[in-house]
């Protein structure tokens, strides 16, 4: 482990699990949607909210300053 990668708390095997938790969501959030009379409207929001929480790894903003994304 590299120090940009201490420093930041990333590596490329973290951001390939954060991908595949991320696809999850994505594909919960789809399912719970087409079926909302199945799981209701709480699954729905769980699922929006989850992949809400998880995006945010990719994204670096300011407000979040130990974002996965590397800087430069």
């Amino acid at each position: 482990m590299e120090w940009q990668e201490r420093v930041w708390g990333y590596t490329g095997g973290l951001g390939l699990i954060q991908a595949f938790a991320t696809g999850y969501f994505l594909w919960d959030l789809v399912v719970c949607v087409r079926f909302v009379d199945m799981f209701g409207f709480g699954m729905v929001a769980h699922a929006v909210s989850a992949l809400t929480v998880y995006s945010f790894g990719f994204v670096s903003l300011p407000l979040l300053p130990f974002s996965p994304v590397s800087r430069t």
